[in-house]
């Protein structure tokens, strides 16, 4: 933690010349703190001119054993971060949403295409067969001079036209096959 390193450099060197500083990490933000007397170091303050070795006048021993538990203060960057990343998982759970909505759009317009594709060449399949058949009787009827020549030409163009409306029925029906196919992702476009 950058603010622990800070505070714990000071408290360092304020404390060096004195005692002796042993800071341990703990789990969770907590931090065991223990001060003892450097039992090497003399008494500064002491005029009574003893030796070094004489621990009684001229040296104190002192243990202090601090254990503290603190939320460090972040300045909010810990909640801000917090809510970037929701706001980040909003957003990337809303943008999964509009793509299964886009391709859904994108299959259900397929289908419905494909499907009225299919009932147009139906459709087509039984305006040939009625075209087939006026056609059919057309030429009977020329054949026994009941109707004229133009007559039996209008009934072969409408049988033309029928089969074109049928090509043009199938046609669109594999468009919409392959459309679909590509809509739902299993064919290349």
């Amino acid at each position: 933690m950058p603010g622990v390193d800070s505070i714990v450099s000071g408290l360092v060197t304020a404390i060096s010349t004195r005692f002796l500083l042993t800071l341990t990490s703990c789990p969770s933000r907590s931090f065991r703190v223990t001060l003892d007397t450097d039992a090497s170091s003399t008494d500064t303050t002491s005029n009574s001119g003893a030796s070094s070795n004489d621990k009684t006048t001229d040296f104190w021993s002192l243990r202090v054993l601090l254990q503290m538990n603190w939320r460090i203060w972040d300045f909010g960057l810990l909640r801000l971060k917090l809510k970037q990343q929701e706001q980040t998982i909003q957003a990337e759970r809303s943008a999964l949403n509009q793509a299964k909505n886009q391709v859904t759009k994108g299959v259900v317009g397929a289908y419905q295409a494909l499907s009225n594709a299919q009932s147009r060449l139906l459709a087509a399949e039984k305006a040939l067969d009625l075209a087939e058949e006026l056609a059919r009787v057309a030429r009977e009827r020329f054949q026994q001079n009941l109707i004229p020549n133009s007559d039996l030409l209008q009934a072969e163009a409408r049988l033309a036209t029928a089969r074109k409306a049928l090509i043009q029925a199938q046609y669109e029906v594999r468009i919409d096959q392959a459309l679909l196919r590509i809509a739902m992702g299993t064919e290349k476009e």
